[in-house]
């Protein structure tokens, strides 16, 4: 599971193995929804990940909010391969 496409837009997989897994790919354009809507999305995702079956994206890297522009910059282009945080 992706939850932000940043840097590299291309993917690429075994399409044999996903016909063979009846593996499902589905894409959600969270910028088209308000925050409610993007909270009954997750909401609905939360079982997946309770149970394992969805996995996050590992954090890699914690900012403070000093460093809001360096994070941003590092998302944007791609150089931060991962889930960026902030910590307060």
């Amino acid at each position: 599971m992706n939850i932000a496409s940043v840097g590299e837009r291309r993917v690429s997989f075994d399409l044999l193995d996903f016909y063979h897994r009846r593996l499902s790919l589905f894409g959600v354009d969270s910028r088209a929804y308000d925050t409610v809507a993007c909270a009954e999305i997750m909401e609905q995702l939360t079982p997946g990940f309770e149970s394992g079956a969805l996995k996050p994206t590992p954090i890699v890297r914690s900012f403070s909010l000093s460093e809001a522009v360096q994070a941003f910059t590092a998302v944007n282009d791609g150089s931060l391969h991962g889930r960026a945080v902030f910590a307060f």
